[in-house]
């Protein structure tokens, strides 16, 4: 009677044990899932962001945003409805905060949209002008 009862308890844990795994696995699955979907969501809207770029209309145009020590201008160059060039026209903040800030010109003309680009640390303000400046001029050029 004794080995009836150790199978059976041995029975009921493994049973115990393949519902966890099963549990488990299809909890990965949901997750794994959703991950997938958000991945997908988020191609799509980088796509779109590209596709809104190539809303800009051709042509230099200005914009203004607050830096560091005040207000900043910058001139983006649009050709064939993409960003090709983003200069700094006039600033007052400090050479070595804006040095820093400036990386972020590059990250802009790659994705050609301000939206998600994240500031850089030590130079938060002059990365928020610029960010600022160039959505302003961008703005201006879509068409």
């Amino acid at each position: 009677m004794r080995v009836f009862w150790v199978k059976l308890i041995g029975l009921i844990i493994v049973c115990l044990v393949l519902f966890t795994y099963q549990t488990q696995a299809h909890n990965l699955a949901r997750i794994s899932k959703a991950l997938d979907e958000k991945e997908q969501t988020t191609i799509e809207d980088q796509n779109q962001s590209k596709t809104d770029a190539s809303q800009y209309k051709d042509g230099k145009f200005t914009g203004k945003g607050t830096g560091f020590s005040g207000e900043m201008t910058v001139e983006v160059t649009i050709e064939g409805g993409s960003i090709k060039d983003i200069e700094i026209v006039e600033t007052g903040d400090d050479k070595s905060y804006l040095e820093r800030a400036m990386k972020l010109l590059d990250e802009i003309k790659e994705s050609q949209t301000t939206e998600g680009i994240d500031t850089i640390s030590g130079a938060t303000y002059s990365s928020n002008g610029i960010l600022e400046a160039v959505s302003n001029a961008l703005s201006e050029s879509k068409g």
